[in-house]
């Protein structure tokens, strides 16, 4: 586990997404979790950590939604991508080595238009 660097909880305090888990219909206090490796390590990035609480962080893997079940790290993944994107942050840049597109396509094919 790798600890959040002192400027990006600085920055993920001050954000309202971080204020509760992100899981659809959950309202729990949330646990910050890296959702992105990269090189064998987690991303220590303020786009690349994702409120969880502690039940989807560490317990439940799946959860579902309107009778469909999802894995909760692939929607992290996928908020993290969407995070980075909507604050103009070029991933291929930062991060050489991975198909961006192609995660991008295969998150947003799981979750994108799907209500949640």
């Amino acid at each position: 586990m790798r600890k959040i660097s002192k400027k990006n909880v600085e920055i993920l305090e001050k954000d309202p997404f971080m204020r509760e888990c992100c899981v659809p219909n959950c309202c729990s206090i949330p646990e910050w979790h890296h959702a992105l490796i990269y090189s064998g390590r987690q991303v220590d990035e303020w786009w690349a950590i994702i409120p969880l609480c502690r039940l989807h962080h560490r317990e439940k893997l799946y959860f579902y939604y309107d009778l469909v079940k999802y894995n909760t790290m692939d929607y992290s993944v996928f908020w993290s991508i969407r995070r980075a994107d909507d604050a103009g942050i070029d991933l291929y840049k930062k991060y050489p080595k991975r198909n961006w597109d192609q995660m991008r396509k295969y998150y947003n094919s799981l979750f994108l238009n799907k209500k949640i």
